[in-house]
């Protein structure tokens, strides 16, 4: 999501440029931040039931989607020459779609107030801590753009062998570090050694270019990665079901997306969605219509606060009449077609083009 327009320029089509497994993955992912901030709802007031474990099971799919969303940045910026070619332009971008974001949310929220008015702290507060839930992935946004140069120069003198490494070292290490406590309380590292360690973020942008420069997919190992995923899933949710029955207040303990279940799950998620689109020809009209999708991806992250709140209406309808995890679904679906026809309706303006 992050510079998708590495790939290609416009609004139209599918390039040669682009990569529709990629594009596929950021139609998932975007939809998944959705149910991410959505979908707590509903097990949050159930009990244990299948309602429950269903309702959890989808949240911890969904988590995915900020790991899978770097992969991707990882796999389309830095498999390229280091280049300093446009980055004030790339730089400029980033911060102002911090801000104007940041910006708008914040005045949102004073107009959703009661008596409530704009006040320059807490708008300062708001742009540097982020004006709603999910805007505090543009500051990864921004930081990852400051420092692409750098990774790019970093990826190319790797070897394959030398990069396998530093992603254990990694997102690998991290992802065991970070859930040790759970397992043994006593095993919580001190802060000082996690903060020498490489951030798992950027370990992210390297396990995307590292897949898409070096991994061949092929059946059994599609098949292999699908497996492992639901088994992880299936993990994750009984886990949490005895986290609840210990602690019903306390149980969203695996809820942290460095942790290695859900890095997991991402590179098991990039596995299978290369392996799917791995003949697919961007001629193809299923390659043009992914493609398409998939540059207003960006724009639906943007606006899916505003999505949330604005059709809230669809679910505590539904939920009336129907399942509530069916009536959640239905719900979120229509929150990422809303923000969809909305982000290929303002990308239409130019100057707002180079922003979403």
């Amino acid at each position: 999501m992050i510079d998708q327009s590495i790939e290609s320029q416009g609004n139209k089509g599918c390039s040669k440029h682009r990569i529709v497994y990629l594009d596929f993955l950021r139609l998932i992912s975007a939809f998944f931040v959705i149910v991410n901030h959505t979908n707590s709802r509903v097990f949050l007031n159930s009990e244990l039931s299948l309602t429950w474990y269903a309702s959890i099971a989808y949240f911890f799919a969904s988590k995915i989607a900020v790991p899978v969303f770097l992969m991707i940045t990882g796999a389309v910026s830095m498999n390229r020459e280091p280049t300093w070619k446009g980055y004030r332009r790339r730089v400029w971008r980033a911060v102002v779609v911090l801000i104007s974001a940041n910006v708008f949310y914040y005045l949102y929220s004073v107009w959703r107030t009661p008596n409530a008015s704009i006040e320059a702290d807490k708008l300062v507060e708001a742009i540097f801590q982020s004006g709603a839930r999910p805007l505090w992935y543009l500051h990864v946004y921004v930081i990852c753009t400051l420092f692409m140069p750098f990774f790019q120069k970093f990826a190319s003198v790797l070897t394959q062998r030398e990069e396998r490494l530093f992603l254990l070292l990694s997102v690998g290490l991290n992802g065991v570090l970070g859930m040790l406590p759970l397992l043994y309380p006593s095993a919580k590292v001190h802060s000082m050694f996690t903060a020498a360690t490489v951030n798992s973020y950027i370990g992210f942008l390297f396990a995307g270019h590292y897949i898409e420069k070096y991994v061949k997919v092929r059946g059994h190992t599609a098949l292999l990665a699908l497996i492992t995923w639901a088994g992880v899933l299936v993990l994750e949710v009984w886990l949490t079901g005895q986290y609840y029955q210990n602690s019903p207040n306390n149980f969203l303990k695996l809820d942290e997306r460095t942790y290695l279940t859900i890095v997991v799950q991402a590179w098991c998620t990039f596995f299978v969605a290369k392996y799917l689109f791995r003949n697919l020809d961007n001629n193809t009209k299923l390659a043009r219509v992914i493609c398409f999708l998939g540059k207003q991806t960006f724009g639906v992250y943007l606006l899916g606060e505003l999505g949330i709140s604005y059709l809230f209406f669809i679910y505590s309808t539904l939920a009336l009449d129907i399942p509530r995890m069916f009536a959640m679904v239905i719900y979120e679906l229509a929150i990422f077609a809303a923000c969809l026809l909305v982000t290929i309706v303002l990308r239409c303006i130019p100057i707002v083009r180079k922003y979403i």
